[in-house]
């Protein structure tokens, strides 16, 4: 079922039913990845077992600026009381700092000068710590969208996408080996590589089309001397409408997908789809 709120153009498309109340919700995990206009989310119990999960789509409000929304308005299972709420931060306003040349007080000018924008148009800049503990990364998260989370749950966690990508590197280089990790967000794509158990690369691409994916990592491939058919390749998250497989098979042929695509959610135990790993 897909409910449709018509004069705000918001659509909730739930692809689980499991039931969610107030008693089943004090047993679970909520999930939840922001991204410019959508919100994709997960209930899982005890057991790891995901009871609820779907996507808001809000179409063409940019839910991170102040709309003035309380997200239960939309997302009513958001009222209740959870084991714990993980939040990501889906976008590409961010960058990577070595821990030992890191000084909190110069956020905004790290993310400023990375970015080449104006620290003032930084709505609330965050860091968390990866790599254990040798880098930060610095990013722009919505103040509007923390007040909105804030409104109903206190002592969230509240993460970058890309921290918690990077979390699951141990795992993805036990399982995979040399991976490649195609990560599609609304806007843009991250590409994570992890080569002989290590993180290789991480950055974010602009994407319009498939053609602009396979241009970029082609040349990061190239720029790394890595041949693709020594790495296992792997694409996750929310799939644009554009996007051709088919293209990225004539060159990655054993590529394997794990996408939210037209109401179905492909989901890979040993990678956790979006949001499933922010849990693990």
């Amino acid at each position: 079922m897909t409910e449709i709120i018509e004069e705000n153009k918001i659509i909730h498309q739930p692809f689980n039913f499991g039931r969610v109340d107030e008693y089943t919700a004090l047993q679970c995990t909520l999930a939840l990845v922001f991204y410019p206009t959508k919100v994709v989310y997960s209930v899982d119990n005890l057991q790891g077992s995901s009871v609820a999960y779907g996507l808001v789509d809000f179409d063409s409000i940019n839910i991170t600026q102040d709309s003035g929304y309380h997200l239960e308005e939309v997302l009513p299972l958001y009222k209740f009381k959870y084991r714990k709420v993980w939040v990501a931060i889906s976008n590409n306003q961010y960058c990577l700092v070595p821990g030992d040349l890191h000084k909190r007080q110069n956020n905004d000018g790290y993310l400023a000068a990375a970015l080449g924008q104006n620290a003032a148009t930084f709505s609330l800049v965050r860091q968390d710590t990866l790599f254990s503990n040798n880098t930060v990364m610095i990013y722009n998260i919505s103040a509007a969208v923390e007040r909105m989370l804030n409104q109903r749950h206190t002592g969230l966690s509240i993460r970058h996408e890309k921290t918690v990508l990077t979390g699951r590197v141990p795992h993805l280089a036990k399982e995979f080996g040399n991976l490649m990790l195609i990560n599609l967000c609304e806007q843009h794509f991250d590409l994570l590589i992890v080569k002989e158990g290590k993180l290789t690369f991480l950055n974010s691409f602009p994407m319009k089309n498939t053609e602009e994916i396979l241009y970029y990592i082609m040349d990061v491939l190239k720029q790394l001397e890595l041949q693709p058919a020594k790495f296992k390749t792997k694409i996750a998250g929310l799939k644009p409408l554009f996007f051709n497989r088919e293209l990225l098979k004539k060159f990655f042929p054993e590529i394997k997908e794990y996408t939210f695509k037209d109401g179905e959610i492909y989901n890979d135990p040993g990678l956790y789809f979006t949001p499933h790993f922010l849990t693990r």
